[in-house]
């Protein structure tokens, strides 16, 4: 029984690395400077936000999308950057509920404005069926997930089509007649806050990667 009961504990715990190896890529990274405040423009092309990250001197277009978890890349990309395999895999799934087999990635370093971000985690995806969709777009070479967002503050101005972003919250200038919303989070994934519509209690999160206006489930 006791033989047992140490073949089942090893089973469990070996079984269990995978998953915190991936808690690991998701949560990793740091940022290069101290007491920095950054303001950047953005494109806003079809209500999406696009800034310019930078990678081994080359400028790159990235989308920044509160409701991705996690920070993509662009496989025609992955040549032109250093980054490291995890040889840990993961399934992706999108807004359509396609799933997609995948690998965790950690890229070296990834620069925006004058900040540097080091060892954040990230996927490769194909990125063609998203560029057919946005036309024009010039360029689609990743998206900006929230675990890299996680790495400093963020404030978007819509009005002036800037993000500024630092490492303090008392950098940022707020009007004294906002609103303040509480949000719900962990150390990864989504942010939630509570709505409540027509006497429905449920979560939503603040997704700026989400074209249209409101998405809510059926009920």
């Amino acid at each position: 029984m006791k033989k047992v009961f140490i073949l089942a504990l090893l089973f469990a715990l070996l079984s269990s690395c995978n998953p915190l190896k991936r808690l690991k890529i998701v949560t990793q990274g740091e940022v290069v400077e101290k007491n920095y405040f950054q303001e950047i423009p953005f494109e806003l092309y079809n209500n999406l936000i696009f800034l310019e990250v930078v990678i081994n001197a080359k400028s790159y277009n990235f989308l920044f999308d509160t409701g991705w978890d996690l920070t993509a890349i662009s496989k025609e990309v992955l040549s032109d950057i250093a980054y490291s395999n995890s040889s840990i895999s993961g399934v992706s799934v999108d807004a359509s509920d396609k799933e997609d087999d995948f690998e965790y990635l950690v890229v070296d370093n990834l620069k925006i404005g004058e900040v540097t971000f080091n060892q954040i985690g990230a996927m490769a995806e194909d990125f063609s069926h998203i560029s057919k969709v946005l036309g024009c777009l010039d360029s689609f070479d990743g998206i900006i997930g929230s675990n890299w967002m996680r790495k400093a503050k963020w404030q978007i101005d819509y009005e002036k089509r800037v993000i500024r972003f630092s490492d303090k919250m008392e950098n940022f200038s707020v009007d004294k007649k906002s609103i303040s919303i509480p949000i719900k989070t962990k150390s990864y994934g989504h942010a939630y806050m509570n709505l409540e519509l027509n006497g429905f209690k449920e979560k939503f999160t603040f997704d700026t990667g989400y074209t249209k206006k409101f998405s809510a489930s059926k009920k």
